[in-house]
């Protein structure tokens, strides 16, 4: 039986798998990030336990290494689940020094943002915020989320027809997929604040 692996992959199974590039994704937010004036930036992965969390967290300190940003102590806390909640739990554990955190998907973003709120402290005036993958109405969040909009429907659509190839009986096709994602530059972005 033919399978193929979407956002995630598995060491023991050799399958097609198609994705986004999670390196080029988290370039883009960084480099948007460090353009505005941010060097203390932070970062909310998902669970350790799922591999798109370990690329986006590798990818987050390449691309901070990439434009001579130390990530700093305390910058990364890994939320246990990818809902509102854990990344509110997990902003909890953050460095209150960060002026800017990639989240690893927008429901995280949102939990950061609360929690920013419960703590008095504003997006972006104190802490600018990006999401990963621009859910439905990620434009009505207050404030409107900038966030890397991953392309899922063609992640889908690659998948589908190799796996029909696959039933089929046609031969397999390249291993590894990733499609180039895009920036989308809301209001939860700004400049850091220059008074401390």
């Amino acid at each position: 039986m033919p399978i193929v692996l979407i956002n995630g992959f598995m060491d023991n199974v050799d399958a097609p798998f198609f994705s986004t590039d999670d390196r080029t994704a988290m370039s883009l937010a960084v480099r948007h990030l460090a353009a505005l004036g941010h060097t203390r930036i932070g970062h909310i992965p998902g669970p350790m336990t799922i591999s798109t969390a370990v690329a986006r967290l590798e990818a987050f300190q390449d691309a901070m290494s990439a434009r001579g940003l130390a990530v700093p102590t305390g910058a990364v806390a890994a939320a246990c689940d990818y809902t509102a909640e854990a990344g509110e739990e997990a902003a909890e554990r953050l460095t209150p020094t960060l002026t800017a955190v990639v989240a690893g998907n927008d429901l995280l973003a949102l939990g950061l943002i609360s929690a920013l709120a419960r703590h008095g402290r504003r997006c972006p005036q104190d802490v600018s915020v990006v999401g990963f993958n621009d859910m439905p109405l990620a434009d009505r969040f207050a404030p409107p989320l900038t966030t890397i909009r991953t392309p899922q429907r063609e992640v889908g659509v690659e998948a589908a027809r190799t796996l029909l190839r696959g039933l089929s009986g046609e031969p397999a096709v390249p291993r590894s997929i990733e499609l180039t994602p895009r920036i989308m530059i809301r209001g939860s972005t700004a400049e850091p604040r220059t008074d401390g």
